[in-house]
């Protein structure tokens, strides 16, 4: 049974992190924090929003990294059974590609000149 339940929970920690967020904004009164030298008003609810926001992009993305990281031993698995090997000389660029291209198509096309008198 292959059950994940990574986005879901991280959609409803964004969602409820907004909600939060924007309650703090516009219903919620200021605490009055008390420091040594004054009085400084905090909303704690816009914080502990912006932090449900950050936990549930976190979570997506580790779901994301294990989804990714389970397909690619899967991969891995079938090129093993495939017995597919990966090629050792890479073309980094197209501008590589080009030139071998043109260099094939001038050696066929130049014909061969026999010297004949």
């Amino acid at each position: 049974m292959n059950l994940d339940i990574t986005k879901p929970l991280a959609l409803m920690s964004v969602i409820i992190g907004v909600i939060l967020y924007l309650y703090g904004q516009m219903v919620a009164m200021p605490f009055a924090f008390d420091i040594p030298h004054g009085v400084v008003p905090i909303k704690i609810d816009q914080p502990c929003g912006l932090f449900y926001v950050l936990f549930g992009f976190v979570v997506w993305q580790f779901g994301r990294f294990s989804k990714i990281k389970t397909l690619h031993a899967g991969i891995k698995k079938r090129e093993k059974e495939l017995k597919i090997k990966e090629p050792t000389e890479k073309v980094e660029s197209a501008e590589e590609i080009k030139s071998v291209e043109t260099i094939e198509t001038n050696e066929t096309a130049k014909p061969e000149k026999s010297e004949e008198k």
